[in-house]
């Protein structure tokens, strides 16, 4: 017996809809917690990935971020992921609901290189940038730490020319942007995203369900730093 074609779409334009759904009941009620902007110098995050920044609007869910050292200005730079930014250099950036820097570069490409740089504010204070290292082998332990669920770890899996993947890692929503830590408390990446390739039938609704912490924790694809340190010295200066 063979499936309906028919069905099988009526069936994944629902799930797709139950999905979007839920997407913007999320970002409804995060909305509603969001005060209004604050002013002044902002103190940036006690521990790498700790803080929350949002790009072009306190009213964005907002993402984790990390330093990364200074540019040719001789300006503080913190990286995040380049999904969590708009399109637009100059977009102002928001650190824990106070204005503190903004958008100097950004790159993404779903599945490879994801990375916006932040030059912030004089005045703004910043933990010193950790050591970048280069991407860790298959097998080897990574540890993230992000703003929503702070520092988990898991095994990376797989090495690609820009990213690299990591199996058993707990992350939610608010996450994108964590730095990757090596054994020697090096940088070697920056979360991007989950693996939907690898997550099979279902896979938007395993998606969301990983995102919320509902369900099993999904493979994670993270941002080679070394790579995404090459390109900001030679697009911005960028120095540690």
């Amino acid at each position: 017996m063979t499936a309906n074609p028919q069905t099988n779409v009526s069936e994944t334009t629902t799930v797709r809809r139950a999905v979007i759904t839920m997407w913007l009941v999320l970002i409804g009620a995060a909305a509603t917690l969001i005060p209004a902007p604050a002013h002044g110098v902002p103190v940036h995050a006690a521990a790498p990935g700790a803080g929350t920044v949002r790009l072009g609007s306190v009213m964005e869910w907002g993402c984790s971020y990390f330093a990364a050292g200074k540019d040719a200005t001789g300006r503080e730079v913190v990286i995040t992921a380049g999904h969590c930014a708009p399109r637009r250099l100059g977009a102002a950036a928001y650190f824990d609901n106070a204005r503190g820097g903004h958008l100097v570069a950004q790159h993404y490409v779903p599945g490879g290189l994801d990375y916006a740089a932040i030059r912030l504010d004089r005045g703004s204070r910043v933990l010193p940038p950790l050591p970048v290292a280069h991407p860790p082998r298959p097998g080897a332990t990574v540890c993230k730490l992000g703003r929503m669920t702070g520092r988990t770890c898991g095994t990376v899996t797989r090495v690609g020319a820009d990213t690299f993947t990591v199996a058993g890692m707990r992350m939610l929503l608010g996450d994108s942007g964590s730095p990757a830590l090596n054994a020697a408390g090096h940088v070697v990446g920056l979360v991007s995203s989950g693996d939907h390739q690898a997550l099979g039938a279902g896979a938007e609704m395993k998606f969301l369900g990983a995102m919320t912490g509902v369900s099993a924790p999904v493979p994670v694809i993270f941002a080679r730093t070394d790579k995404v340190a090459r390109e900001l010295h030679a697009t911005i200066g960028l120095r540690q």
